[in-house]
């Protein structure tokens, strides 16, 4: 998920909770926890959760609290205290690191993975880079199972691998011995059909469900595998 989505996020999150505080209504209250877990965990991913040490009103007493969660207590917080306000505050904090750039594992992640696209087939990474740079990650996914269905089709013209190893009679060689050439030609078209079968999913999704750089390099690869392979593929009849 790219950042813009997830400040989105965030913020209509924030509304929740206001709207919560104002008419206490079961429906906002429903809608505040089913987004919880995703917000918290963004917060500390973002490292902008902390946990609290609540104290009692002097003129009460009481125990001290430690390592209190504020949205495990936010609804019924101790003391009378309003965690609502803390809650906001780690999460304007957050949006403010989201808005600068500086997520530290999602920036450690796709960094180390910018790197090593370098490692992919010529055609992957002429097509894909620039996707994948602008974190266009599911977009990069898929240009990269387009470019190995249209090696296929130019190859044999058919673009799915049962078809391009079926009707098309496509043979790659490569094999590490003759008796286990079925078993490698095999495994190149399933590997294009997996590529097909992603491809499928992927496009009948709205965002592709990938948000993370390290995941989208994965897809990346294995089309970059698949097109290495195709380079020393043929037609037998």
């Amino acid at each position: 998920m790219e950042a813009r989505e997830k400040i989105r996020r965030l913020e209509e999150y924030k509304s929740y909770l206001s709207q919560w505080q104002r008419t206490n209504d079961p429906p906002t209250r429903s809608l505040i926890n089913q987004n919880t877990a995703w917000v918290r965990r963004e917060l500390i991913e973002a490292r902008c959760f902390s946990s609290l040490t609540l104290t009692p009103p002097a003129i009460t007493g009481g125990l001290i609290m430690e390592n209190v969660d504020p949205f495990l207590a936010m609804f019924d917080p101790p003391y009378g205290q309003n965690l609502f306000e803390v809650v906001v505050d780690m999460i304007d904090r957050c949006i403010g690191v989201l808005k600068a750039g500086h997520v530290p594992g999602e920036n450690k992640a796709k960094i180390e993975a910018v790197q090593t696209t370098r490692d992919l087939h010529p055609e992957i990474y002429e097509k894909c880079r620039g996707l994948f740079l602008k974190g266009a990650y599911a977009e990069a996914a898929e240009k990269g199972f387009k470019v190995v269905r249209d090696r296929l089709r130019k190859l044999t013209g058919f673009e799915t691998g049962s078809e391009a190893f079926g009707k098309g009679g496509l043979y790659v060689k490569g094999a590490a011995a003759p008796n286990v050439d079925h078993d490698f030609n095999d495994g190149v078209k399933f590997l294009t059909m997996a590529i097909d079968r992603f491809r499928n999913e992927k496009s009948h999704t709205s965002d592709a469900e990938i948000d993370d750089p390290a995941r989208a390099y994965e897809y990346l690869r294995l089309s970059s595998l698949a097109m290495h392979l195709l380079d020393s593929a043929e037609v037998r009849h």
